[in-house]
């Protein structure tokens, strides 16, 4: 890591502070993929269970 007060280390402070709102909207995409899974899996148990209830009927 460049010495604190070299351009390279503003340079590189810059970037990272740039980067800062990309890192928060992966991980509010990974957050909402892993919820929409979840979604997807109670949806299909549902059904199952829905076509289990319909087939002893």
């Amino acid at each position: 890591m460049p010495y604190k007060f070299t351009p390279e280390y503003s340079i590189l402070s810059s970037i990272r502070k740039e980067l800062d709102p990309v890192k928060e909207l992966a991980s509010s995409a990974e957050k909402l993929a892993k919820s929409s899974e979840e979604r997807s899996q109670i949806a299909e148990r549902l059904a199952n269970s829905s076509e289990s209830i319909a087939k002893s009927s």
